[in-house]
Parts: structure tokens; C-alpha cells; sequence
């Protein structure tokens, strides 16, 4: 999102540059951003799991 929000081609239409500000400030407020990486990390708990369960019947 940082990448988007310093982009050369919104600094030279700030309509744009507007709309994308706000929605970037909606998605960020919305929760979104944390749901995902929640679930990110969710994954990557299982993975863990699932590899120290073969690691023990070995």
C-alpha cells in the first residue's frame, strides 16, 4: 500500500491521488489488513504442527 500511495503518476493527478488516499484509508480502517495476516499466521501455526507431528513418528 505504501508502494501505491507514493507512486510518480498519483503525484500528477491528484484526483486520483485523492480516490486512492481515501481508499486506502477505508481498507486500512476496515480491519482487513490484520484479518489477513491473523490468518497468515494461522497457516503457518498448522504447517508448524503438522511438520513437528511427522518429525515425531519418525
Amino acid at each position: 500500500m505504501v508502494r501505491i500511495s507514493r507512486s510518480a503518476l498519483l503525484n500528477c493527478f491528484p484526483g486520483l491521488n485523492r480516490i486512492t488516499m481515501s481508499l486506502l484509508y477505508t481498507i486500512s480502517k476496515s480491519g482487513l489488513p490484520a484479518s489477513v495476516y491473523l490468518f497468515s499466521k494461522e497457516s503457518s501455526e498448522k504447517q508448524i504442527e503438522k511438520q513437528i507431528e511427522i518429525e515425531k513418528q519418525k
